[in-house]
């Protein structure tokens, strides 16, 4: 197996390992963001649920509300932060994308030019053998 053909299975296997990655990254976020969404969720439940009269029980209520929002800003920042990973994923199956892309060219344009060179030995040769033959006749002749 020639140098360039190995080249070509390595970038391949780059890009299928970079389009996992990203397929990870973008269920990791996802996932976030049904958390995020379920943070949401309870949050507009507790305010439907949210008591008039008592002061003790409104207390308890903005109590929760307060931990919510904590905890829904830090789900909302590992939302972002997932986010960036994905597009980071997303970029670097696009360049891995590239290079496989180019080994590709290079190899096509590899075996292109060893066709055209193995065509010219071919038209070599046959010039050669035309030539010869010419001679022949001519010896034949004279």
């Amino acid at each position: 197996m020639d140098t360039l053909e190995r080249i070509r299975r390595l970038r391949e296997h780059d890009k299928r390992r970079a389009r996992l990655d990203l397929v990870q990254a973008e269920r990791r976020h996802q996932a976030q963001r049904d958390r995020l969404d379920a943070v949401d969720a309870r949050v507009q439940q507790a305010r439907a649920d949210a008591p008039e009269g008592d002061a003790a029980e409104l207390a308890l209520y903005h109590a929760f509300r307060l931990r919510m929002e904590m905890v829904g800003r830090r789900e909302q920042d590992f939302l972002n932060e997932t986010g960036r990973i994905v597009d980071e994923r997303r970029d670097v199956v696009v360049v891995k994308a590239r290079e496989a892309e180019v080994v590709a060219l290079l190899q096509e344009a590899q075996e292109e030019e060893a066709a055209l060179e193995e065509r010219r030995d071919e038209e070599n040769d046959l010039a050669e053998m035309a030539v010869q033959t010419w001679a022949r006749t001519r010896r034949k002749v004279a």
